[in-house]
């Protein structure tokens, strides 16, 4: 599947970059994936990451909230002690 979308994206010209390329597996399982489950793009292996900031919002691989909300907190308390002052 991979190597056809890989294929099409040469086809139309498109390159992606290696770089600011990121893996997430969403996964609601309790037991942990298996370590060599790889990605690669461009024979480059893709790193696989828990989160992610994708469009201003945090995102988890177990789609839990926590770290959007805590960041939102901190935004809105650094607003509320700037007002005060």
């Amino acid at each position: 599947m991979l190597l056809d979308v890989e294929k099409w994206l040469l086809e139309v010209g498109i390159s992606v970059n290696g770089s600011k390329s990121l893996t997430m597996i969403f996964d609601f399982s309790r037991c942990p994936l298996p370590e060599g489950l790889e990605f690669f793009n461009a024979g480059e292996p893709i790193p696989r990451v828990e989160t992610m900031k994708v469009l201003g919002f945090h995102i988890h691989n177990k789609l839990k909230w926590d770290i959007q909300v805590n960041e939102m907190v901190v935004k809105a308390s650094k607003r509320v002690l700037c007002s005060k002052a």
